[in-house]
């Protein structure tokens, strides 16, 4: 890896794009998208939103898409398991998902289903949550999205980020 590969992860639109848009616009260039799932309807429109390589999976309101509902993708020298988060308990605890990342060999989670932001770190595992980009349910209620930087050294950096 010759550069820093930036990825742009959302989740939990439930349909309601603009908060995203927003979020495209205000990072400008990034490398891959990844939405975590409760796109609904917007399926079609969020995938003519980029042009940059996208990885989605289904949430709990995401039906009939025919989409795996968990994956692994090796982005450099890094395994990402992605999940919507709701077959998992994760109101109760990060231990499914921990337990799944180590069956899989990923050294990072990412998950939405809670609508609130989450990075956390359980032994060499990574996992993070995005929060929600359309209905927030933190504290401070304001839509964010999570940016990931894999520097050229495959240092792996995570940031919550505000609309």
């Amino acid at each position: 890896m010759t550069e820093t590969t930036k990825i742009l992860v959302v989740s939990d639109s439930h349909g309601f794009e603009g908060n995203l848009k927003k979020a495209i616009d205000k990072v400008k260039q990034f490398d891959i998208m990844i939405h975590l799932g409760d796109f609904e309807s917007g399926l079609n429109r969020i995938k003519d939103m980029v042009s940059c390589e996208l990885h989605m999976v289904p949430g709990n309101n995401d039906f009939g898409t025919g989409m795996d509902k968990d994956k692994v993708v090796q982005i450099g020298t890094h395994r990402f398991f992605l999940t919507h988060g709701h077959k998992y308990g994760v109101y109760y605890g990060m231990y499914g998902l921990y337990d799944k990342a180590k069956e899989h060999n990923c050294d990072v989670v990412l998950f939405g289903h809670t609508h609130k932001p989450l990075i956390k770190y359980m032994d060499n595992i990574t996992l993070a949550n995005p929060g929600s980009i359309s209905l927030p349910r933190q504290n401070y209620s304001e839509p964010t999205f999570l940016m990931i930087e894999i520097d050229k050294k495959n240092e792996i950096h995570f940031s919550i980020c505000k609309i």
